[in-house]
């Protein structure tokens, strides 16, 4: 039988790769008139930049912001197969590399849609499935 955490992963990491599309579609939409045009001239590596970051950190804040309200207070928590680093720790080694990723994942992924790249597209959905399966596999070995 499957996992139901497994097809959770699935269906959000179908769901993140679809909005992403719809985010860049629309902001293509959006570019093009008249208002945007008045703005100047904003190299599109900056723009995809700062969706990035704004994906990002969104992404951070919902996945990883219930265990800081957790962190506050007195002592921390460690699990038992690894006594070393409290759980926050990892959590936050963890944000911080996928926030690193979904960045890139951003640049990448508009610049495949701007030049229909089907190798760039590709990539960017295999690689957000591979790491989210690869932590979805950490945090099940500890539990």
């Amino acid at each position: 039988m499957i996992n139901i955490w497994s097809v959770v992963v699935l269906e959000s990491l179908f769901f993140q790769e679809l909005s992403r599309f719809a985010f860049w579609y629309l902001n293509e939409i959006a570019s093009k008139t008249e208002l945007m045009k008045t703005k100047g001239d904003i190299p599109k590596i900056k723009e995809d930049l700062s969706i990035g970051v704004g994906i990002a950190t969104a992404h951070g804040v919902i996945m990883y912001g219930s265990i800081l309200w957790e962190a506050r207070g007195v002592g921390s928590y460690y699990l038992d197969s690894c006594p070393y680093f409290p759980l926050f720790f990892t959590s936050g080694i963890i944000s911080c590399i996928i926030s690193i990723l979904d960045v890139c994942w951003t640049i990448i992924a508009f610049d495949g849609y701007r030049t229909r790249s089907i190798p760039k597209i590709g990539f960017v959905i295999s690689a957000h499935f591979i790491s989210s399966f690869l932590v979805y596999i950490f945090v099940i070995s500890f539990v």
